[in-house]
């Protein structure tokens, strides 16, 4: 069985053009580490993958690999970059009832 690779440190550094020593300075880590974030033998936590996504100046989704039929050599499914395709995000175009202006039943009647 093979294993699945959970981040995408490696590629993002190679796009990037920056070296595991760069990041691990940036992140206040050994390179050691970094290393093995990239081989994917140990994972980054959550903290640290938001400081990753900074010093990468990329999206912290970028960093990680898909569960779930979503490619990021896909355009199509990159929906997260563009902000038109998530009209139910808009108020404007939400058809989502408002919490805030919902009533609910006053328990004490």
């Amino acid at each position: 069985m093979t294993k699945k690779s959970i981040n995408r440190i490696r590629v993002v550094l190679a796009e990037k053009d920056r070296a595991n020593k760069w990041l691990a300075k940036q992140v206040k880590v050994t390179p050691v580490t970094v290393s093995k974030w990239c081989s994917n033998t140990r994972q980054p936590s959550l903290n640290t993958l938001v400081e990753i996504a900074k010093a990468l100046v990329v999206d912290i989704r970028d960093l990680l690999n898909p569960t779930l039929g979503y490619s990021h050599s896909n355009p199509a499914t990159r929906s997260h970059l563009n902000p038109a395709s998530h009209s139910h995000l808009n108020p404007a175009t939400c058809s989502h009832p408002n919490p805030a202006n919902r009533s609910y039943p006053n328990p004490a009647s």
